[in-house]
């Protein structure tokens, strides 16, 4: 799968290339002649496509500031609908492993978290699905796995205690882990005070 990925993303087009202005028509990639993705050295490189989920619909990042997070407008797909684009990393790109974030769940915001949308993602789509979802105990992690979530990524601001980060993998075996350390301004963003 990691060749076909590649050879796929080998021909997709390039914004740039296709038009220096960066102005494309909505919903309408590039002509597949003008791209320039380059092979590097004798590896294949994995892409991994990132779905930031907040309030039922995926949104663009906007340098880790949720509250200016908006809509994702795609070429890939007309909505910010979180299975359509999900589809349309399979499909169009043949990417079939995505990193999804449930910001809802990760900020613990009180409103409903997207078991559903990950779930119908990960079972009925077919896709592998790397979860940040504000995990902070080897349960949490198990009931997402459970509903057919390929890796859990124990994030660092989530994390009630250090410790935790030794006992989830004991529990639940490192292979189906992903240990995410986050920082902003040279600063640990953990609500861990231990």
């Amino acid at each position: 799968q990691s060749l076909k990925s590649c050879k796929t993303a080998h021909n997709m087009p390039s914004a740039s290339a296709a038009n220096p202005s960066g102005n494309l028509p909505a919903g309408q990639p590039p002509p597949e002649k003008y791209s320039n993705i380059r092979t590097v050295g004798t590896k294949a490189m994995r892409f991994i496509p990132v779905i930031d989920l907040l309030d039922g619909q995926a949104v663009h990042a906007v340098k880790g500031d949720r509250a200016r997070y908006q809509p994702v407008k795609s070429v890939l797909c007309a909505t910010s609908d979180p299975l359509d684009l999900g589809r349309a990393f399979r499909d169009r790109l043949g990417l079939r492993t995505i990193y999804v974030a449930d910001l809802n769940a990760i900020q613990d915001s009180g409103l409903p978290n997207h078991r559903d949308i990950i779930a119908t993602l990960a079972r009925r789509e077919g896709l592998d699905v790397i979860l940040d979802a504000g995990v902070s105990s080897a349960a949490g992690a198990q009931r997402w796995l459970d509903l057919g979530i390929r890796k859990v990524v124990i994030g660092s601001e989530t994390l009630p205690t250090w410790n935790a980060l030794q006992d989830i993998p004991l529990k639940i075996g490192h292979q189906k882990l992903i240990f995410s350390l986050h920082i902003r301004a040279a600063k640990n963003m953990s609500t861990n005070r231990s």
